[in-house]
C-alpha cells in the first residue's frame, strides 16, 4: 500500500482551492488536476508499506501542537512533461518542525530519508500546459492568501479507483487548538 503522512484541510480551504483549480482549468491546454477530496499538505511520503501499523504508531507519537498555516503565493515548477502548479505553504517555525519530526519518525520504521530539501506546498495540477497567452502567474498571484489553523495529520493511503487517483484517511491525530 502507498503511504503518505500529511496537514488535512478543512471543507471550506478545499472549496476556495477547488475555485482556483476551476479558474486555472480555463486557460489549461493540458493538465490533471488535483480534485476537490485529495487537497493536503504532505509532510513526508512513506512509499509502499506491506502494513500501515508501523505508520500508524509513527504518527500517533507525532507532537500535537497546533500553528496556523497560510496557503500562497502560488508557484510553477518547470518540468518538460508538463508544468507543477502549487501553493506555497507557511506554518512559520512549526510546519517544517512537524515535517522533521514526522520524517524522524517514519525513518525508525524504515522509512528513507528525502534527499531534497522540504518545500511545503499543495499540488493544484500535474502536467499543466499553458493555451496560448494564458499566464497562470497571474491568476496565482491574484488568489488572496488562505490562513487558517492547522488542525489535523492524517496516515493517507494513496491508491487508483476507477482511473482516479483517491487519497483515504487510514487514522488521523488531531492538533491542539
Amino acid at each position: 500500500m502507498r503511504l503518505f503522512l500529511a496537514l488535512s484541510f478543512p471543507d471550506p480551504v478545499k472549496k476556495n482551492l477547488a475555485a482556483l483549480t476551476a479558474s486555472l482549468r480555463v486557460g489549461a491546454e493540458d493538465a490533471r488536476f488535483t480534485r476537490e477530496e485529495n487537497y493536503h499538505l504532505t509532510l513526508v511520503f512513506l512509499g509502499e508499506q506491506k502494513s500501515a501499523g508501523p505508520a500508524e504508531k509513527a504518527l500517533e507519537d507525532l507532537p500535537r501542537a497546533g500553528f496556523s498555516l497560510t496557503l500562497g503565493p502560488g508557484g510553477r515548477f518547470s518540468r518538460p512533461d508538463g508544468d507543477l502548479i502549487f501553493l506555497r505553504a507557511d506554518g512559520g517555525e512549526r510546519l517544517p518542525a512537524l515535517a522533521r519530526e514526522a520524517e524522524k519518525r517514519c525513518a525508525a520504521i524504515g522509512v528513507p530519508q528525502e534527499k531534497r530539501a522540504y518545500t511545503p506546498h499543495v499540488t493544484l495540477a500535474r502536467g499543466f500546459r499553458a493555451r496560448r497567452g494564458f499566464e497562470p502567474e497571474k491568476l496565482l498571484a491574484a488568489f488572496p492568501p488562505l490562513s487558517f489553523p492547522a488542525e489535523r495529520v492524517s496516515l493517507m493511503l494513496s491508491e487508483f479507483r476507477k482511473g482516479r487517483l483517491c487519497y483515504t484517511e487510514l487514522r488521523g491525530i488531531d492538533l491542539e487548538r
